[in-house]
């Protein structure tokens, strides 16, 4: 049996366009935390 289930945060982004989110996103300042790696941080380069 296949798992063909969507979650819940992908259903809310259904409901509203990419450039909506990303304006949500700056207005509440959602990046704040994210962290960012160069391709070669996970080899330790």
């Amino acid at each position: 049996m296949e798992n063909t289930s969507v979650s819940l945060f992908r259903q809310v982004l259904d409901l509203i366009s990419k450039r909506e989110f990303e304006e949500i996103t700056m207005e509440h300042d959602g990046d704040k935390r994210t962290q960012t790696f160069g391709r070669r941080t996970p080899f330790g380069v």
